[in-house]
């Protein structure tokens, strides 16, 4: 429960850049791939973001495949797929520093469920 089995290898979709982050310059039309990061970069797809105040990026949601990086089971096998979790994080990329961050919701309060 909770769980859903990917139909792609974390490898494969590693190394073409599927969980790259590139930032948009409006005013000049250009991209940039942000080279490196701060903290444990999420490993996600399908979840929603939004910028706040021009400096931070929040990301909620999606499927994470993040705990294969965390528990060492990256070198997943080809011919087997990894878990993703449903996710309910809500991660924070800072904009300046390219800092990742989770942030900790008040759990006295109602959260979303995990999408």
């Amino acid at each position: 429960r909770g769980h859903v089995v990917t139909n792609a290898d974390l490898q494969q979709a590693k190394a073409s850049g599927f969980f790259l982050v590139y930032v948009l310059d409006i005013m000049g039309r250009t991209w940039t791939k942000v080279e490196r990061y701060e903290g444990m970069q999420p490993y996600l797809w399908g979840h929603s973001s939004v910028v706040f105040n021009d400096s931070y990026m929040l990301v909620f949601g999606g499927f994470d495949v993040s705990g294969e990086e965390q528990h060492g089971l990256a070198a997943t096998p080809p011919d087997t797929s990894p878990t993703a979790t449903l996710s309910d994080l809500v991660y924070i990329l800072d904009l300046n520093s390219y800092q990742w961050r989770t942030a900790t919701p008040n759990r006295a309060r109602p959260t979303p469920v995990p999408r």
